[in-house]
């Protein structure tokens, strides 16, 4: 859904992150069944575009591990 409105979402979200009143969206659950049952936990496509631009951003100042 986000990309069907990419520009218009990522300005929202960028004015959002500038206020810092950005907040993560809670996470989908998703149940699968192979090779075995388990529940997994799905970040929305917002969060991990943040999550990928602080690790732009932190990732040359902190170094790789």
């Amino acid at each position: 859904m986000f990309l069907f409105q990419k520009e218009h979402r990522l300005l929202e979200l960028h004015r959002k992150l500038a206020a810092g009143t950005w907040h993560p969206l809670p996470c989908g659950l998703h149940l699968i069944y192979e090779p075995k049952p388990r529940a997994i936990s799905v970040a929305p496509f917002e969060n991990n575009v943040v999550h990928h631009a602080l690790v732009d951003v932190l990732e040359p100042l902190l170094g790789r591990g």
